[in-house]
């Protein structure tokens, strides 16, 4: 599956500007890239990251201020992967259509 987005935590803490994204239903996870653990992500509120039961830092996206705000990472451990949730009455046609308006 092609991701709409992948941001690598690469720091400690910090904030960046969220990038375009179409506007369709989207879902996220966080991958520790130690442990291969992928941690489910929410939009619109404070994700707390646990990995075996240790907080491992916190994370939250904004639309409305259009910012990706986290603390307490270790640098470079976790990517956010952010994809389209596809429908089953959805098409490829469709799909193909959502990458191109990313890539063009």
């Amino acid at each position: 599956m092609k991701y709409l987005a992948c941001i690598e935590i690469s720091t400690r803490e910090g904030n960046m500007n969220l990038p375009q994204l179409p506007r369709c239903e989207m879902q996220a996870f966080l991958l520790d890239n130690y442990t291969d653990t992928r941690v489910p992500f929410k939009f619109e509120q404070t994700n707390v990251v646990k990995i075996y039961s240790k907080t491992c830092g916190s994370i939250q996206w904004l639309s409305a201020a259009n910012l990706l705000l986290w603390s307490s990472f270790e640098p470079g451990r976790f990517t956010l992967y952010v994809e389209r949730v596809r429908k089953a009455d959805e098409s490829e046609n469709a799909q193909a259509d959502v990458s191109l308006q990313i890539t063009g």
